[in-house]
C-alpha cells in the first residue's frame, strides 16, 4: 500500500487543524483531509495523532506563541506553529516533520514564520511551566484545560481531579467489542492474530479486546465480516447496566449510528425486538449498514419526526435505553477539540434537554419495565441532577442498583446512590454515567 510523504502528512495535519479552528469537528476534518490526501492506515493514524495531540495541549502552545504574537497572527501561521510545537513536545521529536511543516508555511507565502518555526519548536520544551497545585489557574495552564472546566472537575472530584485532567490528555486505547452473534473473544483474538493484529483481553467487559500495537483494523477481513466493532470498554458496560431480557420490545431511544443498538442485539442473541430511534435519518442509514454486517436480525429503525411519541410506543417497551446527548466531558481523550469548543452555559442547557428526553421516553416503558439513562459526561448537572429531578416528578419510577450484573466489578463501578460511573483516571476507560430506573406502576 502506497504511503504518504512526511510533507503530505504535514500538509494534511495543517489543513485539518485550520478546519477545526474554523469550527469543524475534528473527526469530520480528519475524514475530509483523509479523502483529499488519500490517507490510509499508518498515514491516517499519524495525522490523527498529531492533530489530537495538538488539540489536547493547545492552550500550552498558545502560551508560548503569545511572546511573539505578531509573527503568528495569521491563522495559517498560528496553526502551523501549534503543530510544530506539538511535534517538538517530546524528546523524540521528528526533525523531518518540523522541516515539512516549515516548508509548507513557506510554500503558502509565510516565509518569515517559516524561518522561525523550527527554532521555536526546539526551544519550547525548555520553557518552565507551573506545577500542579490547588490553584485552578495553574492547573488549567499545566494540564491545558479551560479554567471553567477545571473548576467543574475540582468541585466534582476534589481529591483527585488533577489525575482526571492528566488522563484527559492521554491517548486512549483502541478497544474492540466482540460480536457474540458471530464469534467469541478467544476466536476473534486468534483470527486477528492471523491477520497481523495483536490484542489482549479487556479488564472489565467480557466482550472487550484491546489492541497492543497500532493497526488498521477497519481493513481487516474480520471487520468486513462483522466480527467486531470499535467501542470503548466503559461504553460496553452500559449494556450490562441495561441487561435487556430476551422478550418484548427494547428501544434504543437516541440510537445515533447504533453502537449501543448493536451491543444490545448481541447481548439479546437476536431475540426480543429492538427499535432504534433517532431524529437524524442519515445516522440510522449508517446503523442499518452496520446491523447488516453484524448479522442483526431483530432490529428496526425509525426517525422521530415530532416532539411526542407515536401512539404505538406508549407503554409498549420492556426496556428503554436513553443514551442522551451530552457535553461529552467523559470522552475528552477521544475528542480533544471539545475542550475548546464547549462553553460553560451549555451544561445547564443540555441538562434541561436531557430531562425532557428522559421524561418523553419514560412514557414508552410499560409497568414493570426498565428505563436506563446514560451519558458520556461527568457533570453532576447532566447526570445525578437529571435523574433526581426525574424521580421527583415521576414517582412511579425507582432506582435499582446499576451494577448488579457486573460480576467481580460491581463495587468498582457502582456509586453509593446505586448509579454506574466509569472514570478515565481510575478505570482507564472513557467517563460514563448510567442509572437503572424501574417503573413500578
Amino acid at each position: 500500500m502506497e504511503t504518504r510523504s512526511t510533507k503530505e502528512i504535514a500538509e494534511a495535519s495543517l489543513d485539518a487543524l485550520v478546519a477545526v479552528e474554523e469550527g469543524q469537528h475534528a473527526d469530520r476534518a480528519l475524514n475530509e483531509v483523509g479523502k483529499r490526501f488519500r490517507l490510509r492506515g499508518i498515514d491516517r493514524l499519524a495525522v490523527k495523532n498529531l492533530l489530537h495531540h495538538t488539540l489536547r495541549w493547545r492552550s500550552r502552545f498558545d502560551a508560548v506563541l503569545k511572546h511573539d504574537a505578531g509573527v503568528w497572527a495569521n491563522p495559517i501561521c498560528e496553526n502551523a506553529a501549534r503543530l510544530a510545537l506539538s511535534s517538538g513536545f517530546t524528546q523524540d521529536a521528528d526533525p523531518e516533520l518540523l522541516t515539512a511543516i516549515s516548508a509548507t508555511l513557506a510554500e503558502r507565502g509565510h516565509r518569515r514564520a517559516s524561518r522561525q518555526l523550527i527554532s521555536l519548536a526546539r526551544n519550547a520544551s525548555q520553557l518552565p511551566l507551573p506545577e500542579a497545585t490547588s490553584s485552578v489557574a495553574a492547573n488549567a495552564e499545566t494540564y491545558a484545560h479551560p479554567e471553567w472546566m477545571v473548576e467543574l472537575f475540582a468541585e466534582r472530584f476534589p481529591e483527585d481531579y488533577p489525575r482526571l485532567l492528566a488522563a484527559n490528555n492521554t491517548e486512549p486505547p483502541t478497544t474492540l467489542r466482540v460480536n457474540p452473534l458471530k464469534t467469541t473473544p478467544e476466536a476473534l483474538q486468534e483470527r486477528l492474530r492471523a491477520e497481523g493484529v495483536e490484542t489482549e483481553f479487556g479488564s472489565y467487559s467480557p466482550l472487550a479486546l484491546r489492541l497492543t500495537a497500532p493497526a488498521d483494523i477497519f481493513r481487516t477481513a474480520a471487520f468486513q465480516e462483522g466480527l467486531f466493532e470499535m467501542q470503548d470498554e466503559g461504553s460496553q458496560l452500559i449494556g450490562w447496566v441495561a441487561d435487556p431480557k430476551p422478550r418484548g420490545l427494547v428501544i434504543d431511544a437516541c440510537a445515533g449510528a447504533g453502537g449501543k443498538t448493536l451491543l444490545l442485539a448481541g447481548l439479546l442473541k437476536n431475540r426480543a425486538r429492538i427499535l432504534s430511534v433517532d431524529i437524524y435519518d442519515n445516522k440510522l442509514t449508517r446503523l442499518r449498514e452496520r446491523a447488516r454486517r453484524a448479522g442483526v436480525s431483530n432490529m428496526q429503525a425509525r426517525v422521530l419526526t415530532s416532539g411526542g411519541l407515536e401512539g404505538d410506543l406508549i407503554g409498549a417497551a420492556e426496556a428503554v435505553l436513553v443514551d442522551a446527548p451530552c457535553s461529552g466531558l467523559g470522552a475528552l481523550r477521544r475528542n480533544p477539540d471539545s475542550k475548546w469548543r464547549l462553553q460553560r452555559d451549555a451544561i445547564d442547557e443540555l441538562a434541561a434537554r436531557q430531562y425532557g428526553i428522559l421524561s418523553l421516553w419514560a412514557q414508552a416503558v410499560k409497568p414493570g419495565g426498565l428505563l436506563v439513562y446514560s451519558t458520556c459526561t461527568l457533570t453532576h448537572q447532566e447526570n445525578e441532577a437529571v435523574v433526581e429531578k426525574f424521580l421527583m416528578r415521576h414517582p412511579e419510577f425507582t432506582v435499582e442498583p446499576a451494577c448488579a450484573r457486573f460480576f467481580a466489578h460491581a463495587e468498582r463501578f457502582q456509586t453509593p446512590d446505586g448509579y454506574f460511573l466509569a472514570l478515565p483516571h481510575r478505570d482507564e476507560t472513557d467517563g460514563f454515567f448510567a442509572a437503572r430506573l424501574r417503573r413500578n406502576r
